[in-house]
């Protein structure tokens, strides 16, 4: 896309010269024109990389079909290795220790690619706010009451047969602060907060009333803390939660919301850059779809995740240090800091990404759902079936 396209106007630097300092002119004064001189040209910098010159060739290799199918795996995943540390908490693990710790590695990518899939989704305009929001919506709810259903009439009668009492706080104990439940809490709340921040209404929230539609962001933003709240005292030990409570909590860490909700806040504001550039808002969606722009998403978010792993890494390290063994396991899995370093291996698919690549076969889109729901329910065979040969040994 050229600039003409974008703005039909050029938007080429013009060339600035410092003013001369008049007899007249004060110190005061002459360095508010100096400033207003740098700002002028911090801003032409900023029109030549975001506007000027032709759009570029280069598109990654990876579509959003293909994180989602790579997700998909590590929600499958993220559940096997979850119940696979419960085996062997009780002395007979389904997999070799090396092998648990690869793809518990693989598997915290599930909401980092499903995330970055729907900013593809929406930067492309194949899909909408809403229809994401939705569907999070309906997954993360129908799972929700799919598990505490399942729970209820099944495992939980299972449980009562043996022990003769309810134990869902014993089996939340054990089992709800290592298992990643309903991972499409965590999208559906970082949909929510995206949606809150980037969509324009079309009908209602018009004018001033557009300000109470941006401070919803608050509803997202206080079910994220509270179920990382309730998660970090419950794995301490502080508290005890019923099994029935996890699935509705958010699983991941503030390492992985930051990441997204600090995207959010950057498209957000490359919006405004582009409108303040000069640049009708109407064409905004436009440059959206450029190479250009997909290319300088990819880079911000490896930024962004790189600098998480680092910090994650850094404060795994402190908290080793000051730590003790038992105290160590316990604070480090309440805070979930491998989470963080986890993320370091999103980089090659963000950089391997291009959010341009367009998927013309909507039949896979409705497949591949239901693929990995499929996939899941096998995993859950599979480790009722370990469990069954573990009770009967």
């Amino acid at each position: 896309m050229t600039t003409d396209e974008i703005n039909g106007e050029d938007l080429s630097p013009a060339r600035n010269n410092a003013p001369e300092l008049s007899p007249e002119e004060t110190p005061a004064s002459a360095e508010r024109s100096s400033r207003a001189v740098r700002k002028q040209k911090r801003l032409e910098k900023k029109r030549r990389a975001l506007l000027g010159g032709e759009d570029i060739r280069y598109r990654g290799p990876f579509s959003y079909l293909t994180l989602r199918v790579f997700a998909w795996i590590a929600v499958a995943l993220s559940q096997f290795v979850a119940l696979n540390a419960v085996f062997t908490t009780a002395g007979t693990p389904m997999m070799p220790y090396e092998l648990s710790v690869a793809l518990s590695l693989f598997s915290q990518l599930a909401v980092p690619l499903f995330m970055i899939s729907s900013f593809a989704t929406i930067l492309n305009k194949s899909r909408s706010f809403k229809k994401i929001l939705i569907e999070y919506a309906v997954f993360y709810v129908g799972i929700a009451l799919a598990l505490v259903v399942a729970y209820e009439r099944y495992v939980g009668v299972f449980v009562r047969y043996f022990t003769g009492s309810d134990m869902s706080l014993a089996v939340g104990d054990a089992i709800g602060k290592n298992l990643d439940i309903n991972v499409f809490s965590d999208l559906f709340a970082l949909a929510a907060f995206n949606f809150f921040l980037n969509y324009h209404p079309t009908k209602r929230f018009q004018g001033k009333k557009i300000a109470l539609f941006r401070a919803m962001i608050a509803f997202p933003l206080l079910f994220i803390i509270a179920s990382y709240v309730l998660r970090m005292l419950a794995s301490i030990g502080v508290m005890s939660l019923p099994i029935d409570v996890y699935p509705f909590l958010t699983t991941k860490s503030i390492f992985i919301h930051g990441i997204f909700i600090f995207i959010s806040l950057w498209l957000k504001f490359r919006e405004r850059l582009f409108v303040k550039l000069g640049a009708p808002r109407e064409q905004f969606a436009a440059f959206e779809r450029t190479n250009k722009n997909s290319l300088a998403f990819s880079l911000k978010l490896s930024l962004l995740l790189v600098v998480a792993a680092l910090v994650s890494f850094v404060g795994f390290a402190v908290l080793a240090g000051i730590a003790k063994d038992e105290a160590f396991m316990i604070y480090s899995e309440a805070i979930a800091l491998d989470e963080g370093i986890s993320l370091l291996f999103a980089v090659p698919f963000v950089m391997l990404f291009s959010y341009t690549r367009t998927n013309n076969n909507k039949t896979l889109d409705v497949v591949l759902p239901l693929a990995g729901i499929a996939l899941t329910i096998l995993t859950y065979v599979e480790v009722f079936y370990n469990f069954v040969l573990m009770v009967l040994s």
